[in-house]
Order: structure tokens, then sequence, then C-alpha cells
């Protein structure tokens, strides 16, 4: 093992999430954002918030559990929502493709992974990793259209989201 490799594997460790509606994919990364593994689960979301909620915990469990971690290995888990929420406090207003409106999302996952929990909007995590990833340096601004989705645009500026 490089010491690069020995230096990633000290680092926390982190748990992102997808919440598709349909279903829900997880990924583990070492400090370095390097994939170690990565969980799928349906997400069932007929089933209503408190069931979704419960698969999601799963879901990361499992995931944790894939990348040969253990829980307290995990600073943070990150949850892409196909929905309108605030991101600092993690309440959702509506998520109509999972049927939710008015859920308190941050507060109860975290109540149920015991561990701090990031949501934000699908669509505005998407047009950050997509600026992030593909362009070689942040241009000033940045807008993503997403024609099939609910909230199907987002704009950054200087590489930050901007407010909507």
């Amino acid at each position: 093992m490089t010491n690069t490799a020995q230096h990633a594997e000290l680092l926390p460790h982190y748990i992102g999430v997808d919440l598709t509606g349909a279903r829900l994919l997880a990924g583990g990364f070492n400090g370095a954002f390097q994939l170690l593994g990565k969980a799928r689960v349906s997400a069932k979301p007929q089933r209503g918030p408190a069931s979704v909620l419960d698969r999601t915990a799963r879901c990361v469990r499992d995931t944790v559990d894939e990348c040969d971690l253990l829980p307290g290995q995990i600073r943070a888990v990150g949850l892409a929502v196909p929905g309108d929420l605030d991101p600092t406090s993690g309440h959702v207003a509506a998520a109509p493709v999972l049927g939710w409106k008015d859920l308190p999302l941050k507060q109860e996952l975290e109540q149920r992974l015991q561990l701090p929990v990031f949501p934000a909007n699908d669509c505005q995590l998407a047009a950050l990793a997509m600026c992030r990833q593909e362009l070689d340096s942040a241009p000033e601004r940045f807008v993503a259209v997403f024609p099939d989705r609910p909230c199907f645009a987002a704009m950054l500026t200087r590489g930050q989201l901007a407010a909507t």
C-alpha cells in the first residue's frame, strides 16, 4: 500500500445516496473521495415516508458493510432528493415523485442513522457535480437543465450553487 493510499484510509469516510424515487443508490467513499463500494435498494415510496426513510437507513448500512467499514468511520451522509427542500434545515417542503409534503427529512434520517445527514436537491447536486468533474475550471456561471425532472434546472455562480 502506498503512502497516499494509507493516508486516504486514515481520513474519514462518507456515504452518498441518490434517492431517485424508484430506488436508492449509495456509494461509500474514503477521505480522498475514491469509491470503495456501493449498494442499491428499492425505495418503495407507495409505502409512505417512514418506510422510505427506513429503507434509506438500510441502504446506508449496507453500503458501510459493502465497504468493509464500521459506522464510526463514517463522518457524514449526503443525500440527493428529488424535491423542494431547505438544505440547511433538511426540511422537505414537497417531493411529488415520492408523495412527500412537509417532512423533516434531515432530523428523521439523523435519528435513524446517528450520523450527520446533508440533504440537497438532486438537480442542484447533479449540476454541481457536472461543473466540478467535467470542466477544467469553474465558469463564472453554469446552468444545467433537466427537462424530465419536476425541478428541472440549477444554476451555479463561480462554482457555487446560486440562490433560486
